[in-house]
């Protein structure tokens, strides 16, 4: 009955990782657009510019986010090096996210005539890489820390 009851509140404490990390993801998007496209729009930045930089605010915003929020029992107290290793992680989430997406329209090229839809799974699968990722690699302090 003990080991029922760990279960379940483990698997609750991971679901409610996950739904603060997809919302701390939603936060980053909105930060992201907002800010590429006033750059890009109202301030006249070169698009490379201003897209580097809006995704590097972007990136800023969710791993102090999800450090206080989703991950705060696991947050390293090394932040400068916790912070590289979520930026390495957000980058393997894009690469993955590309490589689901090119993959898909590769494979189905139906789907070039609405790549919504292979859009839709190099997200999903960059949510489940950077979640799963962030969760080991970039927070990986012990528990409580």
């Amino acid at each position: 009955m003990t080991r029922l009851v760990t279960d379940r509140r483990a698997t609750g404490g991971l679901a409610r990782q996950f739904a603060s990390f997809g919302l701390v993801g939603a936060f980053g998007f909105a930060v992201d657009a907002t800010l590429f496209l006033l750059l890009s729009g109202h301030f006249r930045w070169p698009i490379a510019t201003a897209r580097g930089s809006s995704a590097l605010c972007a990136i800023t915003a969710t791993w102090a986010l999800n450090r206080q929020l989703t991950f705060a029992r696991r947050k390293s107290p090394r932040r400068s090096t916790e912070f590289l290793r979520y930026v390495l992680v957000q980058i393997g989430g894009l690469v993955v996210n590309l490589g689901v997406f090119a993959f898909a329209l590769w494979v189905a090229p139906p789907l070039r005539s609405t790549p919504i839809v292979a859009l839709a799974l190099g997200a999903a699968a960059a949510l489940l890489f950077n979640f799963a990722s962030a969760r080991t690699l970039a927070f990986r302090g012990s528990e409580g820390s």
